[in-house]
């Protein structure tokens, strides 16, 4: 039912920008991008990294057994035919956040066939405390930035060429942030923090959160504007946190428990992303790692966008989207 809600919300709120704006000038009529001739199908795969907590009542839970079937996932995904792979997480929660431990999972990521994209989770730096229980999630964040996005490629053998938000001096801090575009389908990673995009309620604490939703904004933007002048027939945004659909379910909870100091840390860019859709022409898809269920996700599509929600690993799974530019869904999901 939140499911059904959170989506006609949404659906409205873009009905609600198309048809506002007295002052603006008349909608133009949109058409579809035009695809490209050469265009071809190919897959990428998907690759969060094992929950302890999703898997305690498989027995799987020391953080051995985890890295271990995390290995055993990458080099499986090694013997398919695959255009790239993103991991989300580099790390279970209670493992430490410590040098040692980020060397170690790049050093493995490093050694694989595939193209690896990293895209962070909480537990990779937000959720990271010092030895006395207070945040360290920020230096965290800066020794992640300094270790896995030095350049402009990817992780793991078979590099792919990627442009980081970072080139742009003014936000030279935000490597993370990334995009690359396979076939007239344009990717891209963005921060987004699960645990409600590391808003602090505390006062005088949001220094880093009011940086990076500056940041974020910015990047939207910008893969907007790219994905329209290069006519790309479709966006695959890719984060911890769910953009969508988190957002407003938590924002309903938070005007329920009648709090005057939570806020929803994904509202501001919910509305930024919303509008810079409607303006769009191709499909959207908003891949998270947020989902509690562990059914099989599926791609559930409002319109034009799509959202695939994905649960902490369970059954050993992995996650390959089908990507195909001459038909009108362009993609698909498998688990394998």
């Amino acid at each position: 039912m939140r499911l059904a809600q959170s989506w006609l919300a949404a659906v409205a709120i873009l009905g609600m920008l198309a048809a506002s704006g007295s002052d603006a000038a008349p909608a133009k009529r949109h058409t579809p991008h035009a695809l490209a001739p050469q265009a071809k199908a190919y897959s990428f795969a998907l690759l969060p990294f094992p929950s302890s907590s999703a898997q305690a009542s498989e027995g799987v839970v020391s953080p051995v057994q985890l890295q271990a079937q995390w290995q055993q996932q990458l080099q499986s995904l090694d013997e398919e035919k695959l255009a790239f792979v993103v991991v989300n997480g580099l790390k279970a929660n209670g493992e430490p956040c410590s040098d040692s431990l980020f060397q170690q999972r790049k050093s493995f990521l490093d050694e694989m066939e595939n193209g690896i994209v990293l895209s962070v989770a909480a537990q990779d730096w937000s959720e990271c405390q010092k030895g006395d229980g207070s945040s360290n999630a920020i230096e965290r964040l800066a020794r992640l930035r300094e270790l896995f996005f030095a350049d402009e490629f990817s992780l793991g053998n078979s590099k792919l060429e990627v442009a980081r938000q970072s080139i742009n001096p003014k936000f030279r801090n935000f490597p993370e942030n990334a995009r690359w575009q396979i076939n007239g389908v344009l990717f891209a990673t963005i921060n987004l923090p699960a645990n409600n995009n590391r808003y602090r309620i505390e006062a005088g604490r949001n220094s880093e959160f009011e940086d990076r939703q500056v940041a974020n904004r910015d990047w939207l933007k910008k893969l907007f504007a790219f994905a329209n002048l290069n006519k790309h027939s479709a966006l695959v945004l890719i984060s911890d946190g769910n953009l969508m659909e988190e957002g407003y379910a938590r924002s309903g909870a938070l005007r329920s428990a009648g709090s005057e100091r939570q806020r929803d840390g994904f509202a501001d860019l919910q509305q930024k992303f919303l509008k810079l859709a409607e303006r769009y022409n191709g499909k959207i898809l908003l891949i998270d790692h947020a989902a509690n269920s562990k059914a099989p996700p599926t791609i559930r599509w409002r319109g034009k966008i799509g959202l695939l929600s994905l649960p902490a690993q369970a059954n050993n799974a992995r996650y390959v989207i089908g990507v195909n530019p001459a038909k009108p869904q362009i993609f698909s999901i498998k688990v394998k």
